[in-house]
Order: structure tokens, then sequence, then C-alpha cells
């Protein structure tokens, strides 16, 4: 059952559509994450959702009741936005968390205990008495996601709370907020438009483009296989083929992408249902770190094999163009008759510089198949 549906959701700005989504349903104790670049409606859906927007069609349903006009208040109650803006009172640290406490009826002696308690569990105790005015960006959301807890709600909507934070702050952040999701078991809806966050926190994911669902899955699924070339793009995909079918059998695709053959675990078409003949167009779509390489004079060309690759399938030789460290990893340009890009790890930075002839490979189930026509 769904703690929190909507159905057949629609909002217009002026005579655009900016979001049409049939059916979007949270599962309760589970984190559900909304994902898309900026503009495609995640935060729209998630006012919709939080009641804080009418939408121009539709309506949300609550535990299965149908949420009228007269009951959005009463719902609300049950629940607590944190935004990308930590929204905080000219008040005290202590005093934005008790004093939404009061307004539902907590009693002071109550709402300060639980108000300590949260403000412990974000690391933030010991700035009770600090205007809050005078926090910093990571501070402050700290305390806002301490308020939203403390109101032990039925529902945690979450709009991009670590957008405006620095690397190190955000990484800790989403660390400590996993943990405590874990603890209470809260639903929440969380939008982000970082797959990485989605993917660490998220139970499943709705991926949201130009206000209309794209594909709704587990995160890993998104990551691997993508329902088209945006969302594969989105999600860090490097390498997108254009190709058309040489032959299709029950268990693997040959596929021809200029002149190169790449044949592929038939499972690696995004939907299943989907069958591929002779002549048709796909697409072919395949990580970087999902790609092994080595040097092509290595004596032993075999020992770079990976298991599941047999003799002939996915090895190509070519020529790296370029070589760009990039944090904890490496990006490798080569050119093998198509453009390949691979990430390796920093470690290997001096393996390879460009010109130097290499050797690429992959296994058959590691590149996704998108149909053309998406």
């Amino acid at each position: 059952m769904y703690i929190i549906e909507g159905r057949d959701i629609s909002v217009r700005a002026g005579k655009r559509r900016i979001l049409e989504v049939k059916m979007v349903g949270l599962e309760e104790g589970k984190v559900f994450s909304v994902i898309g670049p900026n503009g495609s409606g995640k935060s729209t859906l998630l006012r919709v959702m939080a009641l804080l927007q009418n939408p121009d069609g539709g309506c949300v349903y609550f535990r299965e009741e149908r949420i009228l006009p007269r009951d959005r208040i009463r719902i609300r109650r049950r629940t607590s936005v944190v935004f990308q803006e930590p929204l905080l009172l000219d008040a005290t640290v202590e005093e934005n968390i008790v004093t939404g406490l009061r307004i539902r009826g907590v009693d002071a002696a109550s709402a300060r205990k639980r108000a300590k308690h949260w403000l412990e569990r974000f690391k933030v105790a010991h700035l009770s008495d600090r205007w809050a005015r005078a926090l910093s960006g990571g501070e402050s959301q700290r305390v806002s996601l301490a308020r939203a807890f403390a109101l032990e709600p039925e529902v945690l909507f979450l709009d991009e709370p670590f957008a405006n934070l620095d690397a190190p702050t955000r990484e800790a952040l989403l660390l400590e907020l996993c943990d405590v999701l874990h603890c209470t078991g809260v639903t929440t809806f969380f939008v982000s438009h970082d797959f990485k966050e989605v993917a660490f926190i998220a139970d499943s994911t709705l991926a949201l483009f130009d206000g209309k669902p794209v594909q709704q899955d587990l995160p890993r699924n998104i990551l691997e296989h993508p329902a088209t070339e945006r969302l594969a793009q989105f999600v860090g995909i490097e390498n997108i083929w254009p190709a058309r079918v040489i032959e299709a059998q029950p268990k693997k695709i040959l596929a021809d992408v200029k002149g190169q053959r790449i044949v592929v675990a038939a499972a690696a078409a995004q939907e299943e249902r989907i069958w591929f003949s002779k002549g048709d167009s796909i697409k072919i779509a395949l990580r970087g770190e999902k790609i092994y390489c080595l040097p092509a004079d290595s004596k032993n060309v075999d020992a770079a094999r990976i298991p599941g690759i047999p003799t002939g399938y996915n090895l190509w030789r070519g020529k790296v163009k370029s070589v760009f460290a990039f944090g904890d990893i490496v990006k490798i340009t080569a050119e093998c008759g198509i453009e390949v890009k691979i990430s390796i790890p920093a470690g290997c930075l001096n393996k390879y510089k460009a010109g130097d002839n290499i050797i690429v490979s992959f296994s058959t189930d590691a590149p996704t198949i998108i149909n053309s026509q998406q």
C-alpha cells in the first residue's frame, strides 16, 4: 500500500504543461527519489505531493484517502519538508525546532527534550543558543533536518537539501541522513539532480524529463540500463553509439558500429520484451569503467581478458587520443575505428599517454541497448 499517492497529476504554467505524471506512489518506510535536469518538474511534483501546490489536474491520496481542500492542513501536519534553502526563523537554533513542535500541540518540556535529541543527532547541539541567521550553510541545513525529524513526520519531503553545500559537507551530511533514515524508517520523497546522491540513499527512483516520467526503477537499474539516450547521458554513460543489428540470437546480439563489431547479451536490452531483428537501428550505451584496457604490446593479451568474454568478442585495437586525470579516476579517449571513452583508477595515470597503441575489451553484458526511437 502507498502511504501517499498522486494520480493523473498535471500542472500548467500559462498554456504550457510543465508536469504530467499518471501515477506516483510512496511505499511506507521506503525512500523514493526523483531525478532529472533543472527545469524537469521535480520540485513541482514534490510541492504537489507535499500539498503545498494545487495541481491543475489529478489528485493526491494519503493512506488511500483522497485529499480534499479542507483536508490539506490536517494532512500537512503529518509531514515535514526540507528545502534547498533552510528557511529558518529569525530566532535561536533551539527555538526554530521548539516553535514548530509547539504549533503542533507538543508541550514545552517535551518540545525542548525532542529538540535537544535531534540537534545532538545532527551534531549541532552546541549551537542551540546561536542565532539561526548566523549559521553557515551546512549548519543551517543540519538544523533544518533536525527540525523536520523532530516533528516525527509520517512522510518527509526533501527538495535538493544538499544542492548549496560544498562537497565534503554534502558527503558527510548525506551519510548522516542515510543513517537516520535507516534508523527511523520514515517514508521519504527525495528530489535531486545528483544521481550519486540518489544511488546512495534511494530504494526506488523516478527519472523525470520535461515534466514526464522516463523510467521508474531501482537506482542501480537506471544507472546500468537507462531507458533513453538523454537519461543515459544524465547518469554519466560516456559511450553511446548508433548501431545496426547484424544478427539476433536468443542469448546475444551482433551489431555493427561504423565497421566495428559488438556482441551484446540479449538481456542488455532495457526492456526484456524488446526483440530485435536483422537490420534494426539501435543505440548501444557503455559505461567507461566497464571497459578494460592494456598496452597493445603486452605479451599475453589473453591475460587481460575477463571471465565471460569468449575469444574474439569485443576485443579491439586502437590508439590513445588523450589521457586526463579526474579526481580518483583517469579518463582515456581512444580511437578504435570508433571513439571509445574509458575510465580507469588514478594509479594507472602514468601507464598510458597520447599516441600509445592500446587494446580494449568488455564483456557482452557490459553494454545496454537503447531503442533508436527513444
